[in-house]
């Protein structure tokens, strides 16, 4: 029997409409009254309980009127479910998904002539041209250019590959089997070059992706996927996809690809934004923002896009994950709507207290204190006279954060340890060596997007405005108190910064650590793993060269000690934003130019010279077109050092 035909199931919705005024609705309720029963039909209407007499007489009828009623409301929806369906299909050109090919295809993706490419572009356009049996992935968070990618990738196809080349992007009410339906069709069609852009939000992908390791590829297709619910390719790796994938991340932008993509050299823009494109909103090649375009904006939108591209693609993941049974870990957080809650504390104190302290300790904010203390020692006491309790509550308030007697659910030490595993598959955190003289060496913790750290500062400056001490205060007082804040935490990001990208450039050979010897902090070391040579680096915000800032550089125990433990001192930098000099055999470079020089940058200080190294160590698994995929580069100890350099 042929299925019905949209007219013939939109008439039936229709007549099943028109049955279910004509029923009587609600249920049957008994009472009873002077020791007999009565029966009365009840039932909700204008937000009140509607009630009506039975006679037992009429009794038998009226359930059965009732129950016919609910079985044709539930016959009306799976109606209704199929009509929407079908109207979907209808405006997609008969696919259950949007699909874009031919004509419309190319327009689309000859929208970005002229934008400038991401580094994995042209390892993109590698996989397309060869003939390997893998899936390619494109993934990583939110406004970080992978539908760009697609677009430009396409775009370098010649003209007969983009005639058999097919774009989907799914729908969030598809499945796995409407998806490879309309595959199947695209193949019959001759489609070769097949691109499936948010297939992550298909709830079965992560049991149900083999189709295109094991079906499709093998018969000849490049297949490129991408997803915002980037954990959930991890899940798949590890399930369906596992040994059959060419991973591309497109989370972690170093500021040498910032730079050339906006074309500006400024450090500071990069720590205010880095780590967000916006596809289509962003045009690369003269710079031109439009509105929302670039980072995070203030503590609403990162709110936002913490919660949409961290909090929630991590519950996503668990909940499709293997029938839900990864969120088991997390239920009764989940279910007291407390998880999201969790996982953005974990992400804003991840560098400044050990795990189980991030939760559990009351909130306070290190960087209320190191700005109190910096302006303390030029002259100001400003933040001395502001009520610190009120303004850390109005932070709170800001940023959404419970302390432990406000949970109603307990935090584990596994539950948080989860979580943070998840943050680093996601590229979102990646660990660095802190080696102490007296305690030995710990893991610290950088955060791999500098505007959802940056996003941080913002909270912490409105909240000093609900003070009545601070807006009482003269204009020129409250500019610099924000002076000072935005200051302090901007050359914290920044010493994150130049660790992680030195270490990700010398995978290795080279090792990269910070160093404390007793109250001295070196806040950078090189090793060259062949010779034992070390560069002391100090790395400052300012741009201004001042004596002071060497002179853990050069003192003789830190000297000392660096050359007992690790080989001889063969230079010594200070990395800040002014211009290159020399002060005291002090080399001053600047900042920019070294990140943007990397790896020739730090090797080019050795006398010798440097080899970087090519060859993968644990933290890093080269894939056959040269993407890594990251796990953390220092694999010492499950400890976060709450060190922190003023």
């Amino acid at each position: 029997m042929d299925d019905p035909s949209l007219a013939e199931i939109m008439d039936e919705a229709a007549a099943l409409e028109r049955r279910i005024s004509e029923l009587p609705a609600g249920y049957i309720s008994r009472k009873t009254i002077n020791g007999k029963v009565r029966f009365y039909r009840q039932w909700h209407e204008g937000g009140k309980t509607r009630s009506v007499y039975v006679r037992e007489s009429e009794l038998e009828e009226t359930e059965r009127l009732i129950t016919e009623r609910r079985e044709c409301a539930s016959r009306l929806n799976l109606l209704r479910k199929r009509i929407a369906k079908a109207e979907r299909m209808d405006s997609n050109g008969g696919f259950h998904n949007t699909v874009r090919r031919g004509a419309d295809l190319i327009l689309w993706a000859e929208g970005t002539e002229g934008w400038r490419r991401r580094q994995q572009c042209s390892d993109l356009d590698a996989y397309l041209r060869s003939d390997s049996e893998r899936v390619c992935v494109l993934c990583g968070l939110r406004r970080t250019g992978k539908t760009t990618m697609i677009r430009q990738a396409i775009a370098g196809l010649d003209a007969g590959d983009q005639a058999r080349s097919a774009y989907i992007l799914v729908s969030e009410r598809s499945s796995m089997a409407e998806l490879g339906s309309d595959i199947r069709r695209l193949r019959e069609d001759g489609v070769r070059y097949l691109f499936v852009d948010e297939v992550t939000l298909l709830s079965d992908f992560i049991g149900g992706s083999g189709l295109f390791s094991r079906i499709l590829v093998p018969d000849g297709m490049r297949v490129v996927l991408t997803g915002t619910d980037s954990l959930s390719f991890v899940f798949a790796e590890e399930d369906a996809l596992y040994d059959a994938v060419t991973e591309m991340r497109t989370t972690y932008i170093p500021y040498g690809e910032h730079s050339r993509l906006l074309g500006t050299d400024d450090i500071d823009v990069y720590l205010r934004s880095g780590g967000m494109l916006s596809s289509g909103q962003l045009n690369l090649e003269d710079g031109r923002i439009e509105p929302d375009g670039l980072g995070v904006g203030p503590l609403g939108s990162m709110e936002g896009y913490l919660n949409r591209s961290v909090a929630l693609n991590i519950q996503n993941t668990l909940r499709n994950a293997d029938a839900g049974s990864y969120l088991m870990a997390f239920q009764d957080l989940y279910q007291a709507g407390e998880l999201t809650n969790v996982i953005n504390r974990v992400v804003e104190d991840i560098n400044h207290r050990f795990l189980l302290d991030v939760v559990d300790r009351d909130y306070r904010s290190a960087n209320l204190e190191s700005a109190a203390g910096n302006l303390r020692e030029a002259g100001e006491d400003l933040l001395d006279d502001v009520d610190a309790d009120a303004v850390l509550a109005a932070l709170k308030r800001r940023l959404d954060i419970l302390d432990r007697d406000e949970r109603t659910v307990d935090v584990t030490q596994g539950q948080l340890g989860r979580i943070r595993r998840y943050l680093s598959d996601l590229d979102l955190i990646d660990d660095y060596v802190i080696e102490d003289s007296d305690t030995g060496r710990m893991l610290g913790t950088a955060m791999m997007q500098p505007a959802l750290r940056y996003a941080q500062v913002t909270a912490l400056l409105e909240s000093l405005e609900s003070d009545r001490a601070f807006m009482e205060a003269a204009g020129p007082r409250r500019d610099a108190v924000r002076t000072a804040v935005e200051n302090t935490v901007l050359g914290r990001m920044l010493e994150e910064v130049v660790i992680l990208e030195t270490q990700r450039s010398l995978v290795g050979g080279a090792e990269v650590f910070k160093l404390c010897v007793g109250r001295r902090e070196v806040d950078m070391v090189v090793r060259d793993r062949e010779s034992g040579g070390c560069l002391l680096f100090e790395i400052k915000h300012g741009a201004v060269r001042n004596p002071r800032q060497y002179r853990h550089l050069t003192d003789a125990e830190v000297s000392s000690y660096v050359e007992r433990v690790h080989g001889p001192v063969v230079g010594r930098t200070v990395l800040y934003r002014g211009e290159d000099a020399e002060e005291d055999g002090v080399r001053y470079m600047n900042v920019e130019s070294y990140l943007k020089g990397l790896p020739a940058s730090v090797g080019g200080l050795f006398p010798g010279g440097l080899d970087p190294g090519n060859e993968a160590t644990d933290n890093c698994r080269p894939d056959a077109f040269g993407g890594r995929r990251f796990r953390g580069s220092a694999r010492i100890s499950p400890v976060i050092c709450p060190y922190y350099n003023d």
